[in-house]
């Protein structure tokens, strides 16, 4: 393999640079591959021949697994080859196999920077600058003239979340592609379409409060109750009211679940996850 600069043998030593660094300026293929497998063999010199085409919009990088197994290991690596795509310092993407160029080229052309990739990036500034109302003209324009690019969908359905409008924030999830489904920020996004639409529906929070005063055993009350709590940010308060439900009553206890789960998905990397996970397992058994 010929060292170009958009073809670079990575090891441990120099992965924070030529992939998670790299990966805010550009995409980074990384190829982990391993000399006595055929099919990353194959696969290789498809890659390389992407990567000059691309001419610096692409880096592939090649990880020998045999002799970078902490890399391997560190990123779950069970089959060779197996290929991971890093946007931004994280993995957005992979695939395992010595894929034809074709779907190799479709694999990537979701997420190459697209004209309209430019006017999310403005219509993000616009909105920090608190100009949320151009933002918005910005964000439509990039559906309207680039519909396939799911990057926009994402960025729509954030913005029109953040603005209450509900019904076109879900429309904007169901755009995006079956593998951007599990995305943590897409999971995220349908955490709170989920609590909003049901606190929509919700009686207000005093009188929920009042009823649970009165009946301390009414579970639909305190299933609300903790709905409530979640939208305004009490995540512990929720969790535990939603554990009790699941303790306490076998007919409110899937609903209650489901809303655990989708508060897990909003919480995100916190050892409250990990806590209330287990609390909720062992409630449910």
């Amino acid at each position: 393999m010929a060292e170009t600069p958009h073809i670079v043998t990575v090891t441990e030593e120099n992965f924070a640079f030529a992939v998670l660094e790299q990966s805010a300026e550009v995409p980074v293929l990384v190829d982990f591959w391993a000399d006595w497998c055929a099919p990353c063999r194959m696969l290789s010199p498809i890659l390389d021949k992407l990567a000059a085409e691309l001419k610096g919009k692409l880096v592939v990088a090649k990880v020998n697994s045999d002799q970078q197994q902490q890399l391997a290991m560190q990123y779950g690596v069970r089959s060779l080859p197996t290929v991971k795509l890093f946007r931004d310092g994280r993995i957005v993407d992979e695939f395992m196999g010595a894929l034809p160029e074709g779907q190799i080229r479709s694999f990537l052309d979701r997420h190459m920077p697209r004209e309209s990739d430019a006017l999310v990036a403005r219509a993000q500034t616009l909105i920090e600058q608190g100009d949320v109302d151009a933002a918005g003209r910005l964000l439509d324009q990039a559906q309207a003239d680039d519909p396939g690019n799911p990057r926009v969908s994402l960025a729509l359905a954030a913005f029109k979340l953040s603005r209450g409008a509900f019904d076109e924030a879900a429309a904007a999830v169901e755009a995006l592609p079956f593998e951007m489904q599990e995305l943590e920020e897409v999971l995220e996004i349908k955490a709170r379409l989920l609590l909003a639409s049901s606190v929509g529906s919700l009686p207000p929070r005093p009188q929920l409060q009042a009823a649970l005063e009165a009946e301390p055993s009414n579970a639909e009350a305190r299933h609300g109750l903790a709905q409530h709590q979640a939208m305004q940010g009490d995540y512990d308060s929720a969790l535990e009211n939603l554990l009790l439900v699941i303790q306490q009553s076998s007919e409110h206890r899937d609903a209650a679940r489901e809303t655990m789960l989708a508060l897990f998905n909003l919480i995100g990397d916190d050892e409250r996850v990990t806590r209330f996970r287990r609390r909720m397992f062992n409630a449910l058994h």
